[in-house]
């Protein structure tokens, strides 16, 4: 193991703690309620138990020449194109049965958020620098190590960052890209920017993280839908997800669509759905609200609904809108007035007070009965895109 001094470790913690922190300070802007939440718990008696009990677990890695480490399991699909045995899965209990189900190893993640977030709370030096030497200490015996995140700008994702910087070139880490990126008239650093290396949706996202173009690798969407042909008009709204964060964007969207439902409600051959937001999904009290005024998609998975019938999706900058153009719905652009500007591809763009000429679009495309879109994508399929990507950044499978 390579020798570092309690200076380097500190000066790592240090940078841990400032790279998490300045995030969470831009994401203010656009989520204060949810900043303040955060702020709270870090020095909250669970972050103080969990940074303890952290002491006592450490992480159990294969002994395999190379490891793959993904952050969560939003990336599954690509696990599997390495060897069972040197995918280590890090997070918590639902993450530790998916790890048990699959033959992959697992870690907990808490003792590294813990750790990360008791610097940034309670300035705390100690415990996160235990996690880096136990780290340390274990990735050094492998020939090569790569993390896959998804996220490099929470403590978790932060923390691998700099354990790969302290051993590269035989740690190395990939932030895999989970949303689709807007241009911002505000400060806030996307996920991809600390990592070594990028794999994105499409190239056009990478000028917006600011990547090493070098090292930065377009894989696509890890799946393939297609719109299927109806006679009938689905119409979608997107759930912003912004519902608990201390601004009126949730509930300007909320009444946006309450007049596109009503304009629409009556007109023979549409069917109006509200697609909630993966956060909407998960609060009940938010679900309950939605329910009341719209017929919801109640099934989670998106790639059921994007391989659906052909749909006009209406929303303002969801990753979805992107998602459902690259299968070949129809999307139609709400300029909700905030301070991001999309840069996926849109078949129509309108504002709160153009609800007339939205109708007559949506009422021109049921008579043209939804042509379908020139698909232009590649079919390569998702793991050889990933694959290729690998070969690309030199990455061992």
């Amino acid at each position: 193991m390579p020798l570092f001094s309690n200076e380097i470790l500190e000066d790592s913690v240090k940078k841990i703690s400032e790279n998490s922190d300045s995030w969470l300070s831009q994401y203010k802007f656009i989520a204060s309620k949810a900043v303040t939440n955060r702020r709270k718990y870090m020095h909250g008696a669970r972050c103080f138990a969990q940074t303890i009990i952290g002491f006592f677990i450490n992480p159990l890695l294969s002994k395999t020449e190379n490891v793959y480490i993904f952050e969560g399991i939003r990336n599954k699909e690509y696990m599997t194109i390495f060897r069972a045995d040197s995918v280590v899965i890090v997070g918590s209990h639902l993450e530790k049965a998916y790890a048990k189900a699959h033959g992959y190893g697992f870690c907990w993640s808490f003792p590294m958020v813990s750790a990360t977030q008791s610097k940034m709370g309670r300035d705390w030096n100690y415990p996160a620098i235990r996690q880096l030497r136990l780290w340390l200490e274990i990735l050094s015996k492998f020939k090569k190590a790569t993390f896959f995140l998804y996220e490099d700008t929470q403590p978790l994702g932060v923390f691998f960052v700099h354990i790969g910087k302290l051993l590269q070139p035989n740690v190395s880490t990939v932030c895999i890209q989970h949303g689709y990126f807007t241009i911002t008239n505000y400060p806030i650093r996307l996920d991809g920017i600390l990592s070594d290396i990028n794999f994105v949706w499409d190239c056009r996202q990478a000028e917006l993280i600011g990547s090493n173009p070098v090292a930065t690798f377009e894989i696509g969407l890890p799946y393939f839908a297609t719109a299927k042909q109806t006679n009938e008009i689905n119409v979608v709204l997107v759930g912003t997800g912004m519902a608990d964060y201390g601004t009126n964007v949730f509930q300007r969207s909320i009444n946006t669509y309450v007049i596109i439902h009503t304009m629409l409600a009556n007109i023979k051959g549409i069917n109006i759905f509200y697609k909630p937001h993966p956060n909407e999904y998960n609060d009940e009290k938010t679900l309950d609200h939605i329910r009341k005024k719209f017929n919801i998609v109640d099934n989670p998975d998106k790639q059921k609904l994007l391989n659906g019938p052909r749909s006009i999706f209406i929303g303002t900058e969801s990753s979805l809108l992107y998602e459902a153009g690259i299968a070949g719905h129809l999307v139609a652009h709400w300029k909700l007035g905030t301070d991001e500007i999309p840069v996926f591809d849109f078949d129509f763009e309108f504002e709160a007070n153009e609800m007339s000429e939205l109708l007559q679009w949506i009422l021109n495309m049921k008579n043209k009965n939804l042509v379908c879109k020139e698909d232009h994508i590649t079919r390569i399929e998702p793991l050889e895109r990933f694959k290729l990507a690998l070969c690309e950044a030199k990455i061992p499978f």
